[in-house]
């Protein structure tokens, strides 16, 4: 309907035209021809104001309008991503190589921060902040490789910068959970299903052997039940 209406008056306009133009050279009445040309405008306004909205054309006139934005808001986004990676960076990097002097103003921040009016705490997080960093400074044990080493080291140190006991509790943590991947598949899991879970697990938790082992831990539970 509306496009009937649009034409319609598309053409009336042009016919109404005219006729004004004749009229006015035959220096005949023009308000007919004046009649006819505001209601042919009438028609195509109505026309098409009743023209169906292409659906189509205005999805894909959106998805113009939204690629255009993409490239700025994925470099903004890329440039936010390079920063916080290059803070992280330097946090962990500047939580492992700390002179006598920042690893006693770490402590003495930390607890302080930890127990501000409580002075017995204070001095008791103080040796238990030590004996952490002084577990931390035994350095790399014999039953873990150099490179899972620094993973956990990195891994840690990113997670508590400033709690030197937390720090040594995460790193036996992450070598337990080391300790319990080495064992390899137990007998009642296939050799298949096995590497389908050890991927999935490294995948899911490629710095955290902890969570690594529990993910697996719970993959082998799920598969037994399966069996049932």
């Amino acid at each position: 309907m509306g496009g009937f209406l649009t034409v319609i008056g598309f053409i009336g306009i042009i016919a109404s035209f005219v006729w004004l133009i004749v009229a006015f050279a035959k220096k005949k009445r023009k308000k007919n021809p004046l009649i006819s040309l505001i209601g042919c405008l009438v028609l195509l306004v109505i026309g098409g104001a009743l023209l169906p909205i292409d659906d189509k054309g205005s999805e894909t006139f959106k998805k113009i309008k939204t690629e255009k934005k993409q490239p700025a808001q994925k470099s903004r986004d890329l440039k936010v991503e390079a920063t916080e990676l290059k803070a992280e960076r330097k946090k962990g990097k500047r939580a492992l190589t700390l002179s006598k002097k920042e690893e006693e103003r770490i402590i003495e921040k930390h607890c302080a921060r930890e127990w501000p009016d409580d002075f017995r705490m204070r001095a008791y997080c103080e040796k238990q902040q030590r004996e952490g960093l002084a577990t931390l400074k035994l350095g790399k044990p014999n039953d873990i490789s150099g490179k899972d080493f620094q993973v956990v080291r990195s891994k840690c140190a990113r997670e508590w910068p400033d709690d030197f006991r937390m720090r040594a509790y995460c790193e036996k943590q992450q070598r337990e959970g080391l300790a319990t991947l080495k064992l390899g598949k137990p007998n009642d899991i296939s050799g298949k299903d096995f590497q389908v879970v050890r991927s999935k697990c490294a995948r899911e938790w490629p710095d955290d052997f902890r969570m690594r082992a529990y993910c697996e831990k719970q993959q082998f539970e799920a598969i037994r039940e399966l069996r049932k």
